[in-house]
């Protein structure tokens, strides 16, 4: 028997291009995230830069500018400079009563050597309306519309009282 795969983890919505250039100021890392076809959700960005929750930046900005003093490791006379960043997005549902969808979106964790990088820009290829609303369920979307009622396989299913 094979091993088990994780349907969930490989939704094209988890897709990614990372871009590395090295521009602007060198004392800091610039990370731009764009979405898929100018979508903007209500989602909050966060970044943890080596495993260190003490480091790590919550915002809703789609650009953030990171002191490398402050956040991450510098280099050092023998060492190389890489930092493990760690890439999530939260359903931003805070004041909403209730949320029945997806909360957390683990995209990546990489090793980025920010001597020579100091300009991400993260593009989610396919972080779209359909991927963040809507729940994976045997390969195909469900949405759910409310408490007594989904959407799935263009059919609407209603809670049995």
């Amino acid at each position: 028997m094979g091993e088990p795969t994780d349907k969930y983890l490989k939704q094209k919505g988890f897709e990614y291009e990372l871009k590395k250039e090295n521009k602007l100021s060198h004392d800091s890392l610039y990370i731009s995230v764009t979405f898929a076809n100018d979508y903007e959700p209500n989602v909050m960005l966060n970044f943890t830069f080596n495993n260190n929750n003490s480091k790590s930046i919550e915002t809703e900005k789609t650009l953030i500018v990171v002191p490398k003093s402050k956040h991450l490791w510098v280099k050092s006379s023998n060492s190389v400079n890489r930092n493990h960043i760690y890439f999530s997005i939260n359903a931003n549902v805070s004041g909403i009563h209730l949320y029945k969808s997806r909360i957390l979106f683990k995209i990546f964790e990489e090793d980025i050597d920010t001597e020579n990088t100091n300009y991400l820009t993260i593009t989610l290829l396919n972080f779209d309306r359909c991927f963040f609303e809507f729940e994976p369920l045997d390969k195909e979307l469900i949405y759910i519309n409310n408490s007594s009622q989904l959407l799935w396989k263009g059919d609407t299913w209603k809670k049995q009282q």
